[in-house]
């Protein structure tokens, strides 16, 4: 017959069994092609790759079609190539927009001698970006609000800017993976191992 301590295990490996299936499920991420929810606990990361194109002076990164469930007063982006961090722009136009709203571009870059003005583009060392960004990623946060979002609208255009609001499209960027982490998932993992490490530690004892 198992003693009370070993039944009280037996219960909290069932309880963090489940949790940790839990996890799996919610920690899934949206994909490219799937319904996205944002958040401010929210992460939106893009990894993407372009080839060389010495030519270029301006980086589109576009969310599409969205709905603003309550405004977001800011987007912002961080721009990586690997582990090297390239600059982060800030949108504050339409923060206080609810509805349906374009977000062509959402966040933008550029190099010093470019021409484009388009939400007060973000100036970087374009160096990078025309050898050719091999492990490019976006991660995008809300100040506040809620916005659904189209995974598969996503998409980063390079341009050279003929004028402040146009431009010669050399390409765009190859996105690799689309993922949104469901931050509940987290708080779900910690409770389950911590109910079970306690339980192991009294039987221990």
């Amino acid at each position: 017959m198992k003693s009370r301590e070993e039944g009280m295990l037996s219960k909290a490996i069932r309880i963090g069994g489940l949790s940790l299936l839990l996890v799996v499920v919610l920690w899934s991420p949206f994909t490219s092609g799937a319904p996205g929810r944002l958040t401010p606990s929210d992460i939106l990361t893009v990894e993407f790759s372009t080839s060389a194109l010495p030519e270029v002076d301006t980086f589109l990164f576009c969310l599409g079609y969205v709905t603003v469930v309550s405004p977001y007063t800011q987007i912002s982006g961080d721009l990586y190539e690997g582990p090297a961090f390239l600059g982060t722009h800030t949108l504050t136009d339409f923060g206080g927009h609810t509805g349906l709203l374009s977000l062509n571009p959402a966040l933008d870059w550029k190099s010093t001698e470019s021409l484009w003005t388009v939400f007060s583009p973000t100036v970087i060392d374009f160096t990078p970006v025309r050898n050719g960004l091999s492990a490019g990623r976006i991660r995008v946060s809300l100040a506040t609000g809620e916005m659904l979002l189209d995974t598969d609208d996503i998409w980063i255009d390079l341009l050279k800017a003929t004028g402040p609001n146009i431009g010669e499209s050399y390409g765009e960027a190859i996105i690799h993976s689309v993922t949104i982490p469901a931050p509940a998932a987290v708080l779900l993992g910690t409770i389950g191992a911590g109910l079970v490490g306690w339980l192991h530690r009294r039987r221990t004892l």
